[in-house]
């Protein structure tokens, strides 16, 4: 566990091509590489390109900071989310510039207090709320502020997505202000998902 940490970082090149190239050919591949819980650090200055699989994952992290955030892959890339949160609290992320063609930022069951802010996000699919009520006992998202955004050539501006079957999943708390910039959003700017097959657009 990292902890108590300022992360003054370069760049990161997580070599994915050959495992991009497992996973559109077959159903056996390894695993990829994988991340840390942590506790009150800053990761200042990281780029990171082409990840094998999510670029920064924070499960079960608390008050991590990440500030000027570089983030890219190419389309060809499967299922590299960007920055994917869960079961974590008081994450921020500001200043940062995400495109992958996957969600720029994800956020997962058990989330809460997070600050977005000042981010440029595509192309991709934006930010997203995600796959919420996969298990009927699921904790809840909450006090989530996302400010001052651009999105380039996304899929969404902010999407929700839950599963359709009875849960005690719930959001509350979710704010988006102050100025966002939409230079193109090809399924509108808030989308509302429900999981197998249904999608509606706001």
């Amino acid at each position: 566990m990292l902890e108590d940490e300022l992360l003054k970082v370069g760049t990161l090149e997580g070599r994915g091509t050959n495992l991009w190239a497992c996973k559109a050919s077959s159903s056996s591949c390894p695993t990829g590489a994988t991340g840390y819980t942590t506790r009150y650090i800053v990761v200042s200055g990281l780029s990171s390109i082409n990840s094998q699989k999510f670029h920064i994952v924070m499960d079960r992290c608390q008050n991590v900071n990440l500030q000027g955030i570089t983030i890219s892959a190419p389309g060809n890339s499967p299922n590299t989310d960007d920055i994917y949160i869960e079961f974590s609290t008081g994450i921020t992320v500001l200043n940062s510039q995400i495109a992958t063609e996957d969600d720029c930022v994800s956020i997962g069951p058990s989330s809460s207090n997070l600050w977005i802010g000042c981010i440029t996000c595509g192309p991709g699919h934006g930010v997203s709320i995600d796959s919420l009520g996969w298990t009927t006992q699921e904790a809840r998202v909450q006090n989530v502020t996302l400010k001052m955004t651009t999105f380039k050539s996304t899929h969404n501006g902010v999407r929700i997505k839950t599963w359709a079957w009875e849960s005690n999943r719930f959001i509350k708390g979710v704010v988006f202000e102050d100025e966002f910039v939409f230079e193109y959003a090809k399924y509108g700017r808030l989308a509302v998902c429900v999981y197998p097959t249904i999608q509606y657009p706001l």
